[in-house]
């Protein structure tokens, strides 16, 4: 992208840069979500973790609902 940034790429495809915007929205995480993506990392996932995947879920959500008793 440093060589090739966006707008350059875009413009050579015929579109104009008429701005930028930004745009909010709201991300509910659970447990399970946060757990989720934790998985979906290539250095962490169910694989790696092996037989002790559910240990690590366990303490996972322990720790989240410390912070959050919800889960939410």
């Amino acid at each position: 992208m440093d060589r090739d940034p966006h707008e350059q790429l875009l413009a050579r495809a015929g579109f104009d840069y008429v701005g930028k915007y930004e745009f909010v929205a709201e991300q509910t995480w659970t447990v399970e979500t946060v757990t989720g993506l934790v998985y979906s990392t290539s250095f962490l996932n169910r694989k790696a973790l092996g037989d002790k995947a559910d240990a690590f879920e366990a303490d996972l959500s322990a720790l989240l609902c410390s912070y959050e008793p919800d889960g939410v």
